[in-house]
């Protein structure tokens, strides 16, 4: 990412018309600011909802198989909710 706001900040000095917004729940709004040339900054409070975090007792030989059991094993037995699965790349995801 560093890479990628310098070379919209070379952009922007070139572009005087074109307008950026950069969001992100991780950044440090202040220095990104400071580093766009006190870019003004909007500040969205966030919301925090509970989370379940499932961990396998055991490494398992097929993570995504797993993943997919225990996913519907969450949706038949839990309460109506959202999953989030981490997966390690484009080919598991699809």
């Amino acid at each position: 990412s560093d890479i990628l706001f310098g070379l919209i900040k070379e952009i922007l000095a070139k572009r005087t018309g074109l307008r950026v917004v950069i969001m992100s729940a991780t950044l440090e709004s202040g220095k990104l600011g400071a580093y766009f040339d006190c870019a003004p900054l909007i500040q969205v409070p966030g919301r925090l909802h509970p989370v379940v975090v499932y961990y396998t007792p055991e490494p398992v030989s097929d993570y995504l198989e797993t993943a997919i059991k225990t996913v519907l094993q969450v949706h038949l037995c839990e309460a109506e909710g959202d999953v989030l699965v981490f997966l390690t790349g484009e080919q598991e995801i699809e």
